[in-house]
């Protein structure tokens, strides 16, 4: 819902005090979690397959390249627009961002699918991992294509200043992750398993953005 041109409304500084302490409970789990549970990942999948896992995790960092600002800018020109009450201009930021994004991540897909083999080589992968490296990357891929599409929706939420719900919303996938990881590895499961939880949990997250995109902004 666009936000009311003139004063400030009450409760502002109440809102970003909220907001703050929301981003450091969010900032917090994912620094616990993340302590606690790499020594577990080590042992259980071994020191190759803790390589692998991190590698892969590694190469996805620079598909980050080809967002080209993407997401920043949608969170600029929404805020923008959402201040000054132009819901129609808030709907064309996010069409053309989220339309780009598609293709994008068509693209980045595509490649990445004839590229499997080439980037196995390259990193000289041991034969009893190659299946495991190539279905871990395309499953880390899908996610992350996802992503560019769907993390515009967090990014419109940060835009009309709604920190609150994008850290809520990551603390519950968080914490989820880390219960999905610590199971599946209990239950003696390999990277792939991993991997295919943490589409999964992916998945729930970008639901949330959706879902909550549609519900603070239904004009758009």
């Amino acid at each position: 819902m666009p936000a009311p041109v003139g004063p400030l409304p009450q409760g502002r500084s109440e809102r970003f005090v909220r907001s703050v302490v929301w981003n450091w409970a969010g900032v917090s789990i994912s620094l616990i979690t993340g302590f606690l549970l790499s020594p577990y990942l080590f042992r259980k999948l071994g020191p190759e397959g803790y390589g692998i896992w991190a590698l892969s995790f590694s190469l996805i960092e620079y598909y980050w390249l080809l967002d080209l600002g993407v997401r920043s800018a949608t969170a600029k020109f929404v805020a923008h627009h959402w201040t000054t009450g132009e819901s129609a201009q808030v709907s064309e930021v996010m069409s053309t961002a989220v339309f780009y994004s598609c293709l994008i991540a068509v693209l980045m897909l595509g490649i990445v699918a004839l590229a499997a083999s080439s980037i196995e080589g390259f990193f000289r992968i041991s034969n009893s991992y190659h299946a495991s490296f190539r279905a871990l990357l395309m499953l880390i891929t899908v996610s992350w294509c996802l992503g560019l599409v769907f993390n515009l929706f967090s990014a419109a939420l940060e835009a009309v200043q709604r920190f609150d719900v994008t850290n809520r919303i990551a603390i519950i996938t968080t914490g989820s992750r880390a219960a999905v990881w610590f199971s599946v590895l209990y239950l003696g499961y390999g990277i792939v398993a991993l991997g295919i939880a943490t589409l999964a949990n992916q998945c729930l997250m970008y639901g949330f953005n959706y879902y909550y995109f549609r519900k603070v902004l239904p004009d758009c």
